[in-house]
Order: structure tokens, then sequence, then C-alpha cells
């Protein structure tokens, strides 16, 4: 119903085999899109190699295709964000990087009706119901928006499995859930795609990033993490820079600092201004001690929270302070992932795993991927950097 207005946003990493390979493809009776790798526009699955493809068809054959030159097949991790406006214009940027499009078809293809064919990830379905062109490399935190504007997340795979030409996933129906508005593909097994924190002596300090501390009426916060091993109180991500602070605490509940923090399944939120406003909520029951992977999403907007955990609202957020955060200064701390970064030093260390976390306020986003080996690795849009 959307496939004029949507966007595709994942990270990449190819093992250089050079032959046409397809990354996605979603096919039904009348509309397609999909992505190709070492192919040419126009044909499906014509070869050329250190070309990529994104295309949309519709109706009576109208589609719209184009390809890229940018490197993808370096054997190094690149994220990718494809949009289409209108059903005719495409964007497509790498590493941050809006990249050019040379373009093959512009027809505008009207698509409408449901969906109800899969959608793969690492192969093609062919004409015999048979499977082919598969890709080989790595593929993970995969996220689909769909319209009309403003966009929403539409659904959330997290990590698959490295194929070497024999791995394909129908996302449609993969994990405890299927396409459904708000509910994340969530895979059942334990992916190798994630980092591990001890817990002990593990922490990731991310930066710079001092917008930041600028705009804190407008964050958003959205992180993979499974817990091991443990039900003390403990940071999933935070910084203190003096009065100004953002914090997430898992088994917490009130304020830092206070005698009895610890409530077990409780996350506690806070973020707080240069000029002592501070905004409180704690999460009760979100059953975070049960050693499998959950999808956290945390909003702070014009000084109203909103929490949702697994592609669920919870609308059981208990509130505490108030007020209206102000412009503050510049962030001069960097965000610690694993614990909290308080004046340059890592406290409440978290044992377990991270992978896929994302970071934003206002027009400035941070995604850290989190794979073991990238951990200290982001990507600013519209400005590339960081470590």
């Amino acid at each position: 119903q959307h496939l004029a207005d949507f966007v595709v946003e994942f990270w990449i990493r190819c093992f250089g085999v050079a032959r046409t390979q397809t990354l996605l493809m979603a096919s039904s009776a009348h509309s397609s899109f999909g992505i190709s790798l070492h192919a040419t526009s126009g044909a499906l699955h014509t070869f050329e190699q250190g070309l990529t493809r994104f295309y949309v068809s519709g109706h009576a054959r109208k589609k719209v295709d184009a390809t890229i030159k940018s490197d993808l097949y370096d054997g190094a991790w690149h994220f990718v964000r494809w949009q289409v406006e209108n059903g005719q214009d495409m964007s497509v940027s790498v590493d941050g990087r809006r990249v050019l499009l040379t373009y093959g078809s512009r027809d505008k293809p009207k698509t409408a009706g449901g969906w109800e064919a899969p959608m793969l990830l690492g192969a093609a379905e062919l004409d015999a119901g048979s499977l082919g062109y598969y890709f080989e490399g790595q593929l993970m935190d995969l996220k689909f928006y769909a319209g009309p504007p403003p966009l929403r997340l539409l659904g959330h795979y997290p990590v698959m499995a490295p194929s070497y030409g024999n791995v394909c996933v129908d996302v449609s129906a993969d994990g405890r859930a299927g396409v459904v508005d708000g509910v994340g593909w969530v895979p059942r097994d334990s992916p190798t795609t994630a980092l591990f924190l001890n817990g002990a002596s593990a922490v990731v300090n991310a930066g710079p990033f001092p917008e930041l501390g600028q705009h804190l009426d407008r964050l958003t916060v959205e992180a993979w993490f499974r817990l091991e091993g443990t039900s003390q109180p403990c940071c999933l991500l935070g910084v203190e820079d003096g009065p100004l602070a953002i914090r997430v605490l898992l088994n917490h509940r009130g304020p830092p600092g206070q005698l009895y923090p610890y409530e077990r399944d409780c996350i506690s939120f806070l973020v707080s201004d240069a000029h002592g406003t501070c905004l409180l909520a704690d999460l009760p029951d979100a059953g975070i001690c049960d050693g499998e992977w959950h999808c956290l999403q945390w909003a702070v907007q014009s000084g109203v929270m909103a929490v949702s955990l697994d592609g669920a609202k919870r609308p059981d957020l208990r509130r505490a302070g108030g007020g209206q955060l102000r412009p503050t200064r510049p962030l001069r701390q960097w965000l610690a992932l694993g614990g909290c970064n308080t004046n340059g030093t890592a406290e409440q260390l978290f044992p377990g795993y991270l992978r896929a976390v994302t970071v934003a306020v206002h027009q400035k986003r941070l995604v850290f991927p989190l794979d073991d080996g990238i951990g200290s690795w982001a990507v600013q849009e519209g400005a590339p950097g960081g470590r």
C-alpha cells in the first residue's frame, strides 16, 4: 500500500564474491521491490561488477530503478539508507553520504492492495518457486519504514546469520512476530553479531555528540539488549556532564543515588538539563531478567516521556518530576553504552549483550551497530565520523 513512500536501512558486509546476488526481494501479484548486488538496471539479474541496483515495480510493468557505484564490496561494514518518494524519486546514502544514482526507469509505478507474498533476505524467488542468486555476506539492523509521511517503522530485523550462498530468511514469517505494525521481528536464537560486555571492565564510549546537550527536549533512543546473569542495578547507557545528564537504568527505580534503588525488572529513565530541570520515569514489570533479547525505545518530546518495549507501547510508565527542558550548552562528555560516563568515570556497568543502538536529537542521529570488532564505529548522518 505504501511503495510510493518508504525507507529501508541496513548494515551490510559483502564477502567480495563477484556475481549477481539478491540482498532483498519482495514480490506480490502486481508489485515488487528489491536490492540486487553486482547488477545493472533493467533486467533483474544482469551482471555488472560493482553496481548495486534498487528497484520498485507495479501495475503494467511500470517501474523505477537505479544503480549506484559506491563500493560496498571492499569487505568492510557499510550503513545504507534507501528512500523512495512520490513513487519515482529515489535517494541512497552510504555511510552517511548521499551517492550518485543512475536511473534506468522512472515510470512512477502504481501499487495498491495488501501484501501476502514473502519478503526474502539473502536470495531471490525464481519462477518455479525455487531460490537462487544467494547473497554472500552479513546483514544486520534492517529496518523498514513506510508512509504516507510521516513514515512509520513497520519492521526491524536485527541480525541475519553470515551467508556463504546458502542462507535465505523470510522476514514476514521468521521469529516470534511477522509483519505487524509496531512489532519488531525478533529471532529466537542468540546472534553472533552483538557486543558482549562483562559488567566489570567493559564499556563503549561513543562520541563526540555535542548536540545531545542542546536538544534534550527532542531525544529518542533505541537499543537492543540482553541482560546476562544478574538482576542487580546497572546502566544500559548514560552520561553526566555536571548537571546535564541522561540515564537508562535497569533493575532500578527512582533517581540515581537514592538509598534503596533496587527493583527487579524495573527500568528507570532520567534526563536533566544544565538549568536544573529533571524528568524521571520508571517502567515496572518490564520482564528484562529473562535472558532474552529486548528492544527498548524511549522518546522525550516537549517535556513528555514515552516508552515502548518489544514493539508495545507502555502506558504504565510511572512519571515523576517534570517541567520543560531548555536548550543548554553542548555535551562535553562522551555517551557511555553499557554503563554511565559520570564526568569521565565509568559507573554501573552493564553485564550482557548490546547491538543496534541509535541515539537521536533534533536532526542528528548516531547509529552504533555494536558488532564484535566494530563496537567503536559510528555513523552520524550528514557528517560521517566519530569513534
